[in-house]
């Protein structure tokens, strides 16, 4: 009997085990689909107003018949714009940097994830394994308890048959 209850504890737990995974497995992949999308959002709004203000540094007029003095002027406002775009550039490259080390992170994250689902996968493979052994255990030891049983009562039929011919005679 005790064994029985044993048996039939290590099942329930497997179940619960087997809930507890696939719940905390959901979620986790809920929370990262939701961190990728608001990383994937993030990255695409800042790389949209770093070229909106691309757009506007390169709008400068070019007029090529202006005087000198206003010629010089004009290259310094280019250069100037040049350097802002230059700029500019390497915020977008910052920002594209972090957004590819955050997809590595979410990346590594979710392996690690994984490598913790296949070990609670293998813990419950091996207490199913424990718990089937019980459960042979426990269906040999019946077949043995019958066995005995129905021994005890073929020699308690023959020990009442024998008291009743030794008093019959």
């Amino acid at each position: 009997a005790a064994l029985a209850r044993t048996a039939s504890s290590l099942d329930e737990k497997v179940q619960e085990a087997e809930a507890a995974v696939a719940a905390k497995d959901a979620a986790f992949r809920a929370y990262v689909d939701e961190q990728r999308l608001e990383a994937a959002e993030f990255a695409q709004n800042q790389q949209q107003h770093i070229l909106s203000l691309m757009d506007m540094v390169r709008e400068v007029p070019e007029n090529s018949e202006m005087s000198s003095p206003v010629r010089s002027a004009k290259a310094r406002h280019a250069e100037k714009a040049n350097s802002k775009l230059l700029l500019l550039a390497n915020e977008r490259i910052a920002v594209l940097e972090r957004q590819l080390n955050e997809t590595q992170l979410s990346r590594d994250s979710i392996q690690k994830h994984r490598e913790r689902e296949d070990e609670a996968r293998e813990k419950l493979a091996e207490k199913t394994r424990e718990c089937e052994d019980l459960e042979e255990e426990l269906n040999e030891l019946r077949f043995a308890l019958r066995k005995i049983k129905d021994e005890v009562t073929i020699q308690d039929d023959l020990s009442i048959n024998e008291g009743s011919d030794v008093k019959g005679q």
